[in-house]
């Protein structure tokens, strides 16, 4: 499966500061989560989609094709459907018994996807200023209300 990573900066991104899928090269990044890094076909394409979404959930608004910021009730719209999933399974495991428990494999299955729906570590990424890479919801969830974000390049990683 193929996924996003979306290079995010609370100030203007110049082309010249756009990671590459060079920049993964010995990166933490590629020896746990990704097989490989590659160029997008169409990034533009792809940021416009990012932000129709955004507007579209009504989690943020783009004033242009490159930039947004997230609405005040941004995050909530953002994790509306990962919360009741959370919660689902949630219930999942309060219904768990003893013997689920001991033998492990429901119970890790519901496990991981509790902690999926927190914070998926498979889905889309966000590379930060410092080149720090972060999974897209715990950038949703750190991301302040009143910044303007900039996006720059587009990358895909497999895993």
């Amino acid at each position: 499966m193929y996924f996003n990573i979306y290079q995010i900066s609370n100030s203007l991104i110049r082309l010249g500061d756009y990671i590459d899928e060079m920049s993964f090269i010995e990166h933490w990044f590629t020896n746990e989560i990704a097989e490989k890094v590659v160029k997008v076909n169409d990034p533009d394409d792809e940021r416009r989609m990012l932000l129709e979404l955004f507007e579209q959930k009504k989690i943020a608004v783009s004033s242009d094709d490159r930039s947004f910021t997230i609405l005040p009730n941004g995050k909530e719209n953002y994790f509306k459907d990962a919360f009741q999933k959370f919660c689902n399974t949630l219930q999942k495991i309060e219904g768990g018994n003893l013997s689920d428990f001991a033998n492990g494999k429901i119970i890790a299955d519901l496990m991981y996807q509790l902690n999926k729906s927190f914070c998926d570590k498979f889905g889309a990424y966000v590379a930060l200023d410092c080149r720090e890479i972060i999974p897209f919801d715990e950038f949703i969830r750190s991301a302040d209300c009143n910044s303007r974000y900039y996006i720059g390049a587009v990358l895909q990683y497999k895993y």
